[in-house]
């Protein structure tokens, strides 16, 4: 089985980094043949060349990934490709995150039309988002994370039996001894990825002013665009008015070893989402058996109903702050936390996933 691997190969964004790893492991189960979709743009008929042997063709999905300005080659790319094609969904919501809904705009013709072209111009990446979805994102085979995800699919008239719920893969990390003494504080809180809005900083705060134990945090991770270098400048303007500089570190972009090791010397990890569809973070925060804190949203409850892999977090500050306590020093829930991410992690391991998604492959070649 040879497979037409479609994802960015340099660009630094989570996606891209969980692409690379999963190409890396599917190596062992068949041969990936790796593709830029920018090459599709500059080396179009190399590009289609080096997808002339495969069985089939494998993209991650992510609108920005082709996008050229205003500029959507997605179509031409999928019409260009003559084998099935496989697309994974990584990010799914029934409306878009803080953006007012197209759908809503409203008034008599010709205003109403008059809004929506002005609501697809300021808003490229989902006016390409919901242009694909009508196409049913020219699939053959639709791979989501998530039962949610897969029911939104559902509801907007995709064949049941062209989706498939795959999650995440967990890759294994080392064992910690994450429980320690009361004396040896201070505590450590963190979490990783991208600064990026989906987050609620503003609780996190909130919960850290809470905190009755000495504490430091540990953001491991960075800014990428723009709009995120003014949130991180925000983040900054708040850690330096609580005079929190000394336990309060924002890493900046760092490599898989290190983001590895810095998970592992966490107590607790943080994962206050405000939305979220999929989460690389939270898939290696399960490998590392971390403890995890979460907001409740849709990711995060499906997890919490295959057992305590997470725990959900209450709805006031002081609160989080006590179960956090609790869950470090708790010896009993904290070993109830580890063995319920072990069982998520060997049920979802890497080579687990592979193996489904090679099923699949083979399912689809075979229509």
């Amino acid at each position: 089985m040879n497979v037409g691997w479609i994802a960015p190969i340099d660009t630094r964004c989570g996606i891209a980094f969980y692409a690379k790893r999963y190409a890396e492991s599917l190596s062992d189960f068949c041969t990936v043949t790796k593709l830029d979709p920018q090459n599709f743009l500059i080396k179009r008929k190399e590009f289609l060349r080096a997808l002339s042997g495969c069985d089939c063709v494998h993209l991650q999905y992510e609108t920005s990934f082709f996008l050229q300005g205003h500029s959507d080659f997605y179509p031409d790319l999928c019409k260009s490709i003559r084998q099935r094609k496989i697309v994974t969904l990584h990010e799914l919501y029934r409306t878009a995150p803080g953006v007012f809904p197209r759908d809503a705009l409203t008034g008599p013709w010709p205003l109403s039309t008059v809004k929506k072209i002005a609501w697809d111009l300021r808003h490229p990446h989902w006016a390409a988002f919901a242009k694909h979805q009508r196409k049913k994102f020219y699939a053959d085979v639709v791979i989501v994370h998530s039962k949610f995800q897969k029911e939104i699919l559902l509801e907007r008239g995709f064949p049941n039996e062209k989706i498939a719920a795959i999650p995440l893969p967990i890759r294994k990390h080392a064992e910690t001894a994450v429980v320690k003494d009361k004396d040896a504080l201070p505590v450590v809180l963190g979490a990783t990825g991208f600064i990026n809005p989906a987050y609620d900083y503003e609780l996190l705060f909130e919960v850290l002013e809470a905190m009755t134990i000495p504490w430091r945090f540990v953001w491991v991770g960075g800014a990428r665009r723009d709009e995120d270098e003014r949130l991180l400048h925000g983040i900054n303007q708040k850690i330096d008015k609580r005079e929190w500089r000394e336990k309060f570190t924002v890493t900046g972009w760092v490599p898989d070893e290190a983001r590895d090791r810095l998970l592992d010397e966490m107590h607790v990890f943080c994962a206050f989402f405000k939305e979220r569809s999929s989460s690389e973070s939270l898939a290696d925060a399960v490998g590392a058996k971390t403890p995890i804190i979460a907001s409740r949203i849709a990711l995060t409850e499906e997890l919490a109903r295959f057992g305590p892999v997470l725990v959900l977090a209450p709805s006031e500050p002081d609160k989080i702050a006590k179960t956090i306590t609790e869950m470090i020093f708790d010896k009993a829930l904290n070993q109830r936390i580890k063995e319920a991410q072990a069982l998520y992690g060997e049920t979802y391991s890497t080579a687990a996933c592979c193996r489904r998604v090679v099923d699949l492959y083979e399912k689809v070649v075979s229509i």
